[in-house]
């Protein structure tokens, strides 16, 4: 773990140009603040289990270790399949990519949401998951919903031709590894990350009705698996999570843009 948190450089104070954005362009209105969330002690320690299960059961299929056939980069876009001729979907927060003016040029917050032209152009939210991330996703997520089936297809329908072959594998891992019912001390492990870290949410934003729509990173057994995906990236320093208070309520978001240390 520690060469992992190492690398990623997560130790300090935030660094991304997306968190001092937010700042810049919710602090002159004074009804919303913003500040940075640090990720939660539990959300380490799972982590750390992970890499013991990991180191210890390395698994083999043709005499090399199941960690070394997962490509190490595979990309994922959120909640692909919700996109259709009738219905798009954009993740990405409240920052957007400006196809028209003002900030054309530039990545900048959306002030308003009375008009979708100025998001229509969003970015799609994609994951570029390591080989550690998808191994770390595929036994939280068991370890979650331990009788339940992953619907891969989902997850994979807008991925390279491997994701499906590295996720019916790496779920093969999570199941030989704890069994149906999981290891007592990953269970409450994992429910500690659920605990902590349950009410960060994503966003989607729906640009031809004009609505947000606020997804929990655990709102569904579908959801969760991105949602583990995400929390690898904020404990190793690649995506930011960031709170708006308001006078009503506190909201997490996991920024959009990942972050290359």
């Amino acid at each position: 773990m520690a060469t992992v948190l190492t690398e990623r450089r997560v130790v300090g104070s935030p660094r991304s140009h997306w968190f001092a954005t937010v700042k810049i362009a919710l602090g002159p209105f004074g009804s919303i603040d913003a500040y940075h969330v640090p990720f939660p002690l539990p959300l380490v320690t799972l982590l750390w289990k992970v890499q013991t299960i990991v180191t210890a059961n390395a698994l083999t299929i043709s005499d090399k270790p199941l960690v070394e056939l997962i490509h190490s980069v595979q990309s994922a876009e959120f909640m692909s399949t919700w996109s259709n001729s009738w219905r798009h979907f954009s993740a990405g927060n409240i920052i957007c990519d400006y196809t028209s003016s003002p900030g054309a040029a530039d990545r900048t917050v959306k002030g308003s949401f009375t008009s979708d032209v100025d998001c229509a152009g969003v970015k799609s939210n994609v994951i570029y998951a390591s080989r550690m991330q998808i191994l770390f996703a595929a036994l939280a997520w068991h370890i979650q919903w331990p009788h339940e089936a992953l619907d891969i297809q989902f997850i994979c329908a807008l991925n390279a031709n491997a994701c499906v072959d590295d996720l019916t594998n790496t779920l093969l891992w999570a199941t030989a590894v704890t069994g149906n019912d999981g290891d007592m001390t990953l269970q409450s492990a994992v429910q500690d990350v659920v605990v902590t870290a349950g009410n960060v949410s994503m966003i989607q934003f729906e640009a031809k009705s004009r609505q947000l729509l606020l997804l929990t990173l655990f709102g569904s057994k579908s959801i969760a698996y991105t949602g583990w995906m995400l929390l690898y990236e904020w404990v190793v320093g690649v995506r930011e999570v960031v709170a708006f208070a308001g006078d009503a309520n506190v909201e997490w978001q996991v920024m959009s843009e990942y972050t290359t240390p």
